[in-house]
């Protein structure tokens, strides 16, 4: 069944996946996702005009000229241990999230660079980046990370989903910017949103209870997937790909993500579950 579909459909309960049985990523994906969406990244790029680049991001504080500065910071992360140290070992002020400093460190450290500039470091430390972050050692890939309320976030799972998530949802955010299009193909995208919808299941299934959600996600890279531990679920949510991503990222309000999903079934329960959806880029 096609996520267009259910968007006149009400809710059934046969032949739809389950989001928990997503294969988790494979060592061989790590670097071919992280790859390919490297190689995206640097075709948006390349097809920015001047003018493109002032214009403000859904990471409100940030330009496109900002956004693409954290990213040839984040892509020179792991170039060199000493540009490593640099951005991770120094501690952050008192009350500041360590990856908001960092990701000011990156900014301030590019301001002199031209536009071009950004992208040719992009360009030449981005392979050997992503190959560096592959020979992490297993104990360092083990290292919990502190992480707001309380919180960790495993190293292994940073670099291994977190890093190539963080360029794809940047590459949206670019592209609702300049008012740009998005290329998206299933086979590259399709699996990004699959592991999306992993995490999603991670943090929603166990809030379900009994009871289970469809969400279905529009366009070439979407799909259809069952949250929940009930074969019969009480209601779908259908919502453009793209959007459900915005909002699952923190960058919309739960308002806004309802104008924009299509729920069909018990409208309470998938209004709860929509409030619940919330995972890490």
């Amino acid at each position: 069944m096609s996520a267009q579909s259910l968007y006149a459909q009400p809710v059934v309960s046969a032949q739809i996946p389950n989001a928990a049985h997503i294969a988790p990523i494979s060592r061989a994906e790590v670097d071919s996702l992280a790859r390919e969406e490297w190689n995206c990244l640097l075709a948006f790029l390349d097809a920015l005009d001047a003018g493109d680049w002032s214009k403000p991001t859904m990471c409100t504080e940030w330009t496109v000229r900002d956004m693409v500065a954290h990213q040839a910071g984040a892509y020179a992360t792991y170039s060199s241990f000493a540009e490593f140290r640099r951005q991770y070992l120094n501690p952050p002020p008192k009350n500041r999230l360590l990856e908001d400093f960092i990701n000011e460190i990156q900014i301030a450290d590019r301001r002199h660079k031209t536009n071009a500039e950004l992208i040719s470091e992009i360009r030449e430390k981005g392979p050997r980046t992503i190959t560096n972050r592959r020979r992490i050692p297993f104990f360092l890939r083990a290292v919990s990370i502190p992480r707001p309320g309380g919180a960790t976030l495993n190293m292994g799972y940073m670099l291994d989903i977190i890093y190539s998530r963080d360029t794809w949802m940047h590459r949206i955010d670019l592209a609702r910017a300049t008012n740009r299009e998005m290329k998206l193909t299933r086979e590259h995208d399709g699996r990004m949103v699959e592991l999306v919808m992993r995490d999603v299941n991670a943090v929603l299934a166990p809030k379900l209870g009994s009871d289970s959600v469809v969400i279905a996600l529009t366009g070439i890279a979407g799909g259809v997937w069952r949250i929940g531990n009930s074969a019969t679920p009480r209601a779908t949510i259908a919502m453009d790909t793209l959007d459900f991503n915005i909002y699952a990222s923190g960058r919309s309000t739960f308002e806004h993500a309802r104008g924009k999903a299509i729920i069909t079934g018990d409208t309470m329960f998938a209004e709860n579950a929509l409030k619940e959806i919330s995972v890490l880029y």
